[in-house]
């Protein structure tokens, strides 16, 4: 406060400054000792020396004026604590303050009970900028309209009740935001949690951004908040699951990069709704489980190197997959839905150990704009399901690129098949369907060969440079152009109809 006056003292008129510590009010104002409000309060266990060493250097601060919005209480600018229960009996009691820590240990247990409790608006600040040396021990609640905590190490549990800030904080026992919106949490390390890092429950929202989240019992972040909660720019690892969605909560979840679970990295489940973008998932088991009739946006991600399938779509689950890039692991698309009919377009599967995109258990999902290369098998589908696909490029796979199954049936239309090992379009089992307008070349085997007692239509496509053409149980062949440059009957090298069936899948006995 400047000596020539404020607005709220007679021009000419100078604050007295005070010759006593911890804030004691001049003679003018000794009827209102007891309400004196701190404005900062500095909470250091260490020698008294250090507390009369820091009274000294915030002297000049140690200026009592009126507030103009009060009844005329006083407030000191500055007061010195040696516990931390104590000083939070003080600070911030009328107005917002900041509680400045400096590093210790804090175990304060407060007479009320064994959980140290924030209950007004309040900033608390690490007076260092390494978080680790000043740590609490005793458990937190906040519960006050609004607090800050910055460059502190929490080893202890933290709930959340009202709207909390985190920044450059470490938590050794996770996080939960129970109630209250806009919670914040950046460039925070969160590990140690007995169920999840963070979580946040139905009544509570916020962003997590620029975190390390890892080594928790089951996820990384669990959300179950119905109002949108966003994740951007984390590094999720090491946890069970990165991310848990579920009982209806909706998420968006942004530029993460997550990596080694041991369950699917990110579950939408229990009718949720997340929208999945720009994330780098990989060297996991599962990339991405939908189930329970969520729904979920999955668009241009990058994952690669899943033990099991990078996406994983179950039980009346509505997805739509977009302009993804998934190399390596087992199986890229694994379709297991039996409601609607899930969109899959414009993604590049590639090197998949087993199959591009598996589908399965009367599924109906739309395939179409993808590229499918340099794995195994390129499309199953299998077990009474139907599919539709559509301009993709299929090629380079070591076994058929398409092969339909188990009395499904599938509608082939506009697609591109070339340099396959195999067949470019294999018909198995009862199954039977539709082959429109493809281009066929430059596949081992013949490009479509049709197994099967049902009946399959194949009309206007273009083979050429085929060792073989149409081979089979061909119930329709019509305006096909057919340049092949050997006919033949059916090769020894080809392999049985036993031996060119993909293995089944244990996926959902482990999911």
């Amino acid at each position: 406060t400047s000596s020539a006056g404020s607005p709220h003292t007679p021009k000419g008129q100078q604050l007295q400054q005070p010759r006593w510590g911890h804030g004691t009010p001049p003679h003018c104002c000794r009827r209102a000792v007891a309400t004196v409000i701190p404005k900062l309060t500095i909470v250091d266990p260490s020698r008294p020396e250090r507390v009369r060493k820091f009274e000294n250097l915030f002297r000049r601060v140690f200026r009592v004026r009126r507030r103009p919005d009060t009844d005329g209480t006083p407030w000191s600018a500055c007061a010195v604590f040696c516990n931390l229960a104590k000083a939070l009996q003080h600070c911030g009691e009328k107005a917002p303050g900041i509680l400045l820590l400096f590093p210790a240990s804090y175990s304060d247990v407060p007479r009320s009970g064994p959980t140290l409790m924030f209950e007004r608006e309040l900033e608390i600040v690490g007076a260092s900028r390494d978080p680790s040396v000043t740590q609490i021990h005793t458990p937190v609640k906040f519960a006050g309209p609004f607090q800050k905590v910055r460059n502190v190490e929490f080893r202890c549990a933290v709930q959340c009740f009202a709207r909390t800030h985190f920044e450059n904080c470490i938590f050794r026992a996770g996080v939960v935001f129970r109630a209250g919106v806009d919670h914040l949490v950046t460039h925070c390390i969160v590990t140690g949690g007995w169920r999840s890092g963070i979580m946040f429950y139905p009544s509570a929202n916020g962003v997590v951004e620029h975190c390390e989240i890892f080594g928790n019992q089951l996820a990384g972040v669990e959300l179950q908040s119905s109002m949108p909660t966003k994740l951007f720019g984390n590094c999720i690892h090491n946890n069970s699951s990165a991310v848990l969605v579920t009982h209806e909560a909706f998420a968006v979840i942004s530029g993460n990069d997550i990596y080694a679970h041991r369950a699917p990295s990110i579950v939408v489940k229990t009718k949720a709704n997340a929208t999945i973008m720009e994330n780098k998932m990989h060297n996991g088991s599962w990339g991405l489980l939908v189930k329970e009739s969520a729904t979920c946006l999955f668009a241009k991600n990058e994952c690669s190197d899943h033990s099991h399938s990078a996406v994983f779509l179950q039980s009346l689950a509505a997805a739509t997959i977009l302009f993804n890039r998934i190399t390596g692991g087992r199986r890229g698309v694994v379709v297991t839905t039996q409601s609607g009919s899930p969109l899959i377009e414009g993604n590049v599967i590639k090197e998949s150990a087993r199959c591009a995109i598996c589908v399965k258990n009367n599924s109906s999902p739309l395939l179409r704009r993808n590229v499918i290369q340099g794995g195994r098998w390129g499309i199953v589908v299998q077990s009474a399901s139907h599919a539709e696909i559509a301009e993709n490029e299929i090629c380079h796979n070591s076994k058929p690129g398409i092969c339909l199954r188990s009395q499904s049936t599938a509608a082939v239309s506009r697609n591109l098949v070339h340099h396959n090992a195999s067949f470019g379009v294999l018909v198995l089992e009862d199954a039977s369907g539709t082959v429109i307008a493809n281009e066929f070349y430059e596949n081992r085997h013949w490009a479509v060969s049709v197994r099967s007692t049902s009946s399959t239509k194949i009309t206007s496509n273009y083979i050429h440079d085929q060792r073989r053409g149409l081979e089979g149980n061909l119930s329709t062949i019509l305006l096909n152009r057919i340049e092949c440059w050997g006919i033949g009957s059916r090769d020894a090298d080809e392999g049985s109809a036993a031996e060119l069936e993909p293995p089944d899948t244990r996926e959902d006995a482990l999911l």
